[in-house]
């Protein structure tokens, strides 16, 4: 619920009738700064009407009950002479918004206060303006024993509301709390099947290099080989050359032999 709202001051009008001399005012003194908190010089002049009737308006809050009394003063706010009796009091009603007070110079007994009831004026001493006061404070006190009832029922319920609330809150943080341990496990398996695949790459790439290294070693083989093989033909070629050169001389040998007519060796092994 919402707070109380703050009352708007009361108009309270006072006037008072006194025969004064030129140079002299009537100054309304008393309890609230809008009375001058007993300060004469600070409190506010009243207007000279027909008849000898001072009279000013006063803005007064609502709900207070102020002391006040009227100064004889000087033009200076010096108070010459004060109104005589005790210091008269003032109640100003919660929800009232305006006052007439009429004292008398010979004291507060005299007074008459009227104020606005459901539309009509209403006139009453000091006395039954106070008992009204007292009744209606009585009133306002009930109503916020009321109010506090309210406030301490809304705030239990707002408490529940609240802890309900940070019950919710404290499980949803531990389902984010186990979420967010899941995702870090998984983080670090990814990162581990990262690293294992980094290094598996690296051993294939080494192996990748020691093969180019072995085919390059091989194809040096292979040419070297390619080399002595050329160089083997060519002198194998260079030695049938030779053979079928000497087979070609033994053959033209013969051939002279059997022109001379040499003579037949024995054969050795028949002999043997």
């Amino acid at each position: 619920g919402s707070g109380p709202r703050a009352q708007p001051p009361a108009k309270v009008s006072f006037e008072v009738t006194y025969s004064t001399v030129v140079g002299q005012d009537v100054r309304l003194v008393g309890s609230h700064e809008s009375l001058g908190s007993w300060d004469s010089r600070r409190a506010p002049r009243m207007e000279w009407t027909e008849g000898d009737v001072w009279r000013v308006d006063v803005a007064l809050p609502a709900g207070g009950l102020y002391e006040y009394k009227y100064a004889l003063c000087d033009s200076g706010g010096r108070v010459l002479q004060w109104q005589r009796g005790n210091n008269a009091i003032v109640a100003v009603g919660a929800g009232q918004e305006a006052l007439q007070v009429a004292d008398t110079w010979s004291g507060a007994s005299g007074s008459t206060i009227t104020s606005e009831e459901g539309g009509r004026l209403v006139q009453n001493n000091r006395e039954q303006m106070l008992v009204a006061w007292v009744q209606g404070m009585d009133a306002s006190i009930d109503a916020g024993r009321s109010q506090v009832r309210q406030l301490q029922v809304e705030l239990a319920e707002t408490k529940a509301d609240l802890a309900k609330a940070m019950t919710t809150l404290r499980e949803e943080v531990g389902v984010a709390r186990e979420d967010a341990a899941k995702m870090q496990q998984a983080l670090k398996a990814a990162v581990s099947e990262k690293q294992a695949a980094l290094v598996a790459r690296d051993e294939a790439l080494q192996e990748l290099e020691e093969e180019k290294a072995r085919a390059l070693e091989l194809e040096k083989a292979n040419a070297t080989l390619k080399v002595k093989l050329k160089e083997s033909s060519s002198a194998f070629k260079d030695t049938l050359a030779t053979c079928q050169k000497l087979l070609d001389s033994m053959a033209a040998a013969d051939d002279v032999a059997d022109d001379v007519g040499l003579p037949d060796l024995p054969d050795l092994g028949e002999d043997l």
